[in-house]
């Protein structure tokens, strides 16, 4: 049972790191576009380039499963 959490938690880092540099490369790539004031997102399978003050007024919905995943790995 231990090696497979530890193979679950080396593919969800794995995951976590993936979305991290591909939120980066977007952020860079609209900031050398020469948009200010984003956010970049990432929403049902896509990143998007969002208004920042926009994207702080919309409603957000939370994965209760990255929910728990967000509990399990902060303990």
């Amino acid at each position: 049972v231990e090696c497979k959490i530890k193979s679950d938690l080396l593919r969800l880092f794995s995951v976590v790191d993936m979305h991290a540099s591909m939120m980066g490369y977007h952020a860079v790539k609209a900031i050398l576009e020469g948009r200010e004031n984003i956010a970049v997102a990432y929403n049902r399978g896509r990143y998007e380039i969002l208004d920042l003050l926009a994207s702080l007024q919309m409603d957000k919905e939370l994965d209760p499963e990255i929910y728990d995943v967000i509990k399990i790995l902060s303990i």
